[in-house]
C-alpha cells in the first residue's frame, strides 16, 4: 500500500486526465461505503 503512494503516475495523452485521477479515488469511497452499510 506504501509502496503504491509513492509510485510515479503514468497518464496516457489520450486519456482523460481528471476521470483517470479520480477513479481510484471513486473505487475506494464505493468500497468504503459498501463496507459501512453491510458493517453497520
Amino acid at each position: 500500500m506504501i509502496k503504491m503512494f509513492f509510485k510515479e503516475d503514468w497518464i496516457p495523452k489520450f486519456s482523460d486526465r481528471m476521470i483517470f485521477t479520480l477513479a481510484p479515488v471513486i473505487a475506494f469511497t464505493s468500497l468504503l461505503l459498501a463496507f459501512a452499510i453491510v458493517a453497520g
